[in-house]
């Protein structure tokens, strides 16, 4: 039923991120690894060990892999602690991403 709500299919995938404030001159002063978990057009899945604020706006840098993605600005939109020191965040982007054609992902 999740699924079906959804704007855009969800793929399996996993990689590091850099997660900063989208204001430039907060940049330099905050910077969190994380790593994502799932992704798609819309949106992915981010875990880190520091908790992100739900409302706020981030920069997000997918660490280079077999599938190359651009930075993104994108809203922290849900959120829940894990366990202690690990985080997970649902981020929202503000504008969709192109993803590669999928041959070994799988769709959520």
């Amino acid at each position: 039923a999740i699924a079906a709500q959804r704007k855009h299919r969800r793929f399996d995938f996993r990689t590091k991120v850099i997660v900063q404030p989208a204001n430039v001159i907060d940049r330099g002063d905050h910077k969190w690894l994380g790593e994502c978990h799932d992704i798609s057009r819309g949106g992915c899945r981010v875990l880190t060990s520091r908790p992100l604020e739900l409302g706020s706006m981030y920069w997000i840098q997918f660490e280079p892999s077999s599938v190359k993605l651009d930075p993104v600005f994108a809203r922290c939109v849900r959120g829940h602690l894990m366990r202690e020191n690990a985080f997970d965040f649902g981020m929202s982007f503000l504008t969709p991403i192109e993803l590669p054609e999928p041959t070994d992902a799988e769709e959520l």
